[in-house]
């Protein structure tokens, strides 16, 4: 199964969701200094919108086309003989992923309709493959949760 086959299945996606919100909600709570500051009151704004229901809606939204732009690695992953898991097969690959992230979001941000969802991504977007890199051993073990390789 590709991974978007496995992550979108209708019996796992929400508990995959879930498990993206938490992490979202954990790499956001160690961020410090200055530029910590500007992610936890962004990510508190979008937190509130829609009666708090944005972060799993964005999340659940951008899922499909997150599951397709990890599934080329992924795929790379579930060929190889080695390692063991896809957080360690991910490990040097972290701006290649982070940057076919973002190819996804910048295209969501430049259409989105919300003017404040679409200001706090332009004003948190300079520093954003950083922080996407620092969260994807995370986000890889989110994959391994739902997507082990295959025995």
């Amino acid at each position: 199964m590709t991974l978007p086959e496995v992550l979108l299945d209708p019996d796992q996606k929400k508990n995959v969701v879930d498990d993206c919100v938490k992490l979202v909600d954990s790499e956001v709570a160690k961020k410090s200094g200055f530029v910590g500051g500007a992610i936890r009151l962004g990510y508190k704004t979008v937190r509130g919108l829609d009666g708090g229901k944005m972060v799993p809606k964005l999340v659940s939204d951008l899922l499909p086309e997150f599951a397709d732009a990890f599934e080329p690695f992924h795929a790379e992953f579930r060929t190889a003989k080695t390692p063991a898991t896809f957080v360690e097969f991910a490990s040097s690959r972290g701006p290649a992923l982070a940057e076919a992230l973002l190819a996804i979001t910048d295209g969501k941000a430049k259409h989105a309709k919300n003017a404040v969802l679409k200001k706090v991504y332009e004003t948190l977007r300079p520093s954003a493959k950083r922080h996407i890199e620092e969260a994807m051993p995370g986000t890889c073990g989110v994959i391994d949760k739902y997507a082990p390789r295959p025995s």
